[in-house]
């Protein structure tokens, strides 16, 4: 194994204090330790969506996810932010203990994270995201500030290099050690920034896109020659999307109540169909059925909606409605008494400039819809609601900036007259 057990314990070198705000996805994981009674930080992931977080085996490996509490949303180690108990392991099946090859897995929280402005899912490399050499790359993490140095209870970012794969195997052949194509290097040649032993698990982003994880070093981090060694996100893209989702038994639907927590139907779910083009990365394709376990009873609060047809296409400024249980303002409670906003449909070429700003695509299968200057909107705990025009469903809810009701910024739909086929075959 590569993790060099017994050496000191440290963290980023050469690394810079900076806020969470900037790197929202980055988690901190922390361990219990029976000596102190405490959670002591040993770790670091970044979170994909509201429920996984993914990070480096090398970490949890033969160990218990009761052992574990991830923090999310606060630029320290210690404090602040919201804190989660850890479901379980999802181990990459692949993963050889001796090398560290796919050493990639995924941490699953016992209840959803709540996005916002300092809490937010990073997009994950796609299978042809390649980076050319000598590429900035950033880590971050709650590293110690020099080798053998106290560790930073405050979160610090380091700017790397990727480095020529072959370049970098040739030297750690030398001692003994062997890199996969599954592998990136990326540091400093000559030494300096880098990660270190604790820092395993911790991001590697190009743009804010995920593209590695950190894997192992040799024992003395920031070694001339000897750049740290992460997992490549794109060769495991496919893998990350198939298991990071959620499972039917751990949702129930309510139908048929004003009220979010009581009244009504309440069915247990059977399964997902999820559309098979689905993209995590851009969310285009968002649609997915739930399959209850038994059938919806229609009576005069529960029945159907009419779903528009391929051809039902809606004017920009044309008054559409959302309506959902979801929080009342940014960062607010969420609603236990159902809501509803009348919103206007954006022209989809004025969105998709504002969100390009952004570095966010706004693709032909999505409906933008809100107000142009903020306002109303759907908000967290909203994502799946239905958009309706005239009492006919046009779109659901998909995704929005961290900050919903942002000027600029409105709510962005799946467009449903685009999977009118796909719904009626699937459904």
């Amino acid at each position: 194994m590569l993790s060099f057990q017994g050496l000191p314990e440290q963290r980023i070198i050469d690394g810079v204090q900076t806020d969470i705000s900037s790197f929202p996805y980055a988690a901190v994981l922390l361990r219990y330790d029976s000596n102190t009674g405490t959670y002591v930080q040993q770790c670091g992931g970044a979170i994909i969506n509201n429920r996984s977080v993914l990070t480096s085996i090398t970490c949890i490996y033969n160990d218990s996810p009761e052992n574990w509490i991830i923090r999310v949303g606060s630029s320290l180690a210690n404090s602040g932010g919201q804190v989660l108990n850890v479901d379980s392991f999802i181990i990459h099946p692949d993963y050889d203990f001796f090398s560290n090859d796919n050493d990639v897995a995924i941490m699953r929280t016992q209840n959803f994270i709540s996005y916002g402005q300092n809490v937010n899912r990073v997009p994950i490399a796609g299978s042809n995201y390649n980076l050319s050499d000598n590429t900035l790359v950033t880590i971050m993490g709650w590293g110690a500030i020099r080798y053998e140095g106290p560790k930073s209870n405050q979160l610090l970012k380091a700017d790397l290099l990727t480095i020529n794969h072959e370049t970098c195997r040739r030297n750690y052949n030398i001692i003994a050690v062997q890199l996969t194509q599954n592998m990136q290097c990326a540091g400093h040649i000559d030494g300096g920034a880098d990660f270190c032993e604790g820092d395993v698990g911790n991001p590697l982003v190009h743009q804010n896109v995920l593209i590695g994880i950190a894997s192992f070093r040799t024992p003395i981090c920031g070694r001339r020659n000897y750049p740290g060694i992460y997992t490549r996100i794109n060769r495991y893209t496919s893998w990350i999307q198939n298991n990071a989702n959620d499972s039917p038994e751990n949702l129930i639907i309510r139908v048929g109540s004003s009220l979010a927590n009581s009244g009504g139907q309440v069915l247990n779910v059977d399964s997902f169909i999820i559309h098979p083009d689905y993209d995590i990365f851009s969310n285009d394709n968002d649609v997915a059925i739930m399959r209850t376990q038994n059938f919806i009873s229609y009576g005069q609060n529960v029945n159907r909606v009419p779903i528009a047809g391929s051809n039902y296409n809606l004017n920009d400024n044309t008054l559409v409605t959302i309506m959902g249980w979801g929080a009342i303002r940014y960062q607010g409670p969420k609603s236990n008494q159902l809501l509803k906003a009348d919103l206007l449909t954006i022209n989809h070429e004025t969105c998709s400039r504002n969100y390009n700003i952004i570095s966010m695509e706004v693709t032909q299968n999505m409906q933008c819809a809100g107000h142009i200057d903020g306002g109303a909107d759907f908000c967290e705990g909203d994502v799946g609601n239905p958009l309706v025009h005239q009492n006919v469903l046009i779109g659901i809810a998909s995704f929005r900036t961290p900050i919903c009701g942002t000027r600029g910024y409105p709510g962005i739909y799946t467009r449903i007259n685009r999977y009118t086929s796909w719904i009626q075959n699937n459904a």
